[in-house]
């Protein structure tokens, strides 16, 4: 594993958009985690495809005067899922939504940190320690998504988890 490094992987697919379900924060909030991680000395890659634009230039604003010396744009580079599963089996940490590439990371047995909405995290990730869902702990209503409903609600209560909080699981 390349030591001091964090995969970041913003995105959920564009079905999952196109049917109403909301997975995963906004791309402000990706961005401010990223800015986070570099701060604190970690080595980011950003991952993502075309589905993932809007998230990723988003991200790449809010870089735009950082200092990019830690940070990887593997997005804009082009990777084949091929080459993107072996740069997850290389990191010391995924950091991603609920989506396909927190499958890749339990596949390759990297550590993985999940944000999961309304979505139910122990129907899609082993319990294990190497494998953390992060959730609003305080969300009664969760996990409404299949349970429940077939799109999120309005409010997304369930994403209501802080920086410092998806921080703690990385550090």
């Amino acid at each position: 594993k390349e030591q001091n490094t964090v995969l970041v992987h913003p995105g959920v697919s564009k079905m999952s958009v196109l049917k109403g379900m909301q997975k995963t924060f906004n791309p402000e909030k990706w961005a401010q985690i990223v800015v986070e991680l570099l701060k604190r000395g970690k080595k980011v890659y950003l991952a993502g495809g075309k589905d993932d634009l809007e998230v990723l230039n988003i991200i790449r604003e809010f870089l735009k005067d950082k200092d990019k010396t830690n940070f990887v744009d593997l997005a804009s580079q082009g990777q084949s899922l091929k080459e993107f599963a072996q740069k997850v089996s290389e990191v010391e940490v995924l950091l991603c939504s609920d989506s396909a590439p927190m499958h890749i990371g339990v596949g390759v047995n990297t550590k993985t940190v999940s944000i999961f909405g309304a979505t139910d995290e122990k129907k899609l990730i082993p319990y294990e320690p190497n494998f953390i869902a992060v959730t609003n702990k305080n969300c009664d209503c969760r996990p409404c998504l299949w349970n429940k409903r077939q799109t999120t609600c309005e409010e997304l209560t369930c994403l209501d988890i802080s920086i410092d909080e998806v921080l703690k699981y990385i550090f």
